[in-house]
């Protein structure tokens, strides 16, 4: 054990995504809409990676299908082990009308 963090925010890196302009995710909108968020990365292990900036627990990603979103572009998502209609916020496989894919909900 080198470092011990505590209450620091985890997400899946197959949500991180990287071009040009720095690092980002596909943040799925309580309107079931996409939009670009920057973030900023810090310590990766195994298959999460902290983020230190740009996400808060519990905000939900896409983590499958990114390469068919756009901005705006509405999903369909749903969260797994959760009833449909309860009326949680997303987190699970996303089914998307316009791109789809899945999501992760980030942790802390």
């Amino acid at each position: 054990l080198v470092e011990q963090k505590p209450n620091v925010t985890l997400l899946a890196n197959s949500a991180i995504q990287r071009n040009s302009q720095g690092t980002y995710v596909w943040l799925v909108k309580p309107d079931q809409t996409v939009t670009v968020r920057p973030i900023t990365v810090g310590t990766t292990e195994g298959d999460e990676s902290e983020i230190v900036s740009g996400l808060s627990a519990g905000d939900t990603v896409v983590t499958v299908g990114v390469d068919r979103l756009e901005e705006g572009g509405k999903v369909n998502a749903q969260v797994p082990g959760d009833k449909p209609g309860a009326g949680k916020p997303a987190g699970g496989p996303h089914n998307g009308k316009q791109g789809g894919g899945r999501s992760h909900k980030a942790a802390s």
